[in-house]
């Protein structure tokens, strides 16, 4: 199935994690707040998201994998970003502390969103082949509807 992504962040393992995702004919609006990083990613048919906020699909996924709890808080914060994500799932791959993923967790209840934390173990040549390790947590629906990515 076919899911509608936004994925913000990609650094050396977001942009193995954002690939594997094209390639397996996801649609996804791709963000990075170093610009140029999406270039092959969009040669591959992603779409360039001006904002975080912009890379969100009502309804569908969000993918955050950024570099820690600060920068994945920004993203949470943005403008507009959870009312645009609407009842769609925020997926964070981020390594970020327990306080952090309680605190977003309650602000996607209160918005109506639902939040899956999946922190992953391995390097980037591990995103690129597939083969990280992926511990899921979060509400069971939602949890289930981001496994098969």
């Amino acid at each position: 199935m076919s899911e509608n992504i936004g994925f913000v962040g990609l650094g050396n393992m977001g942009r193995g994690i954002a690939r594997n995702l094209v390639a397996a004919g996801h649609h996804l609006r791709v963000w990075n707040r170093t610009a140029g990083k999406d270039k092959e990613l969009l040669a591959a048919g992603a779409e360039r998201a001006s904002s975080p906020t912009d890379a969100v699909v009502s309804g569908g996924i969000l993918i955050t994998m950024v570099s820690d709890d600060k920068a994945v808080q920004e993203v949470a914060d943005s403008a507009g970003l959870l009312e645009r994500l609407g009842n769609g799932v925020h997926l964070s791959m981020s390594t970020i502390g327990p306080e952090t993923s309680r605190r977003l967790m309650k602000r996607h209840e209160a918005a109506g969103s639902s939040y899956v934390t999946a922190p992953v173990f391995g390097r980037p040549e591990a995103a690129e082949a597939r083969k990280l390790w992926v511990c899921v947590s979060g509400p069971a629906k939602p949890a289930a509807r981001v496994r098969p990515l």
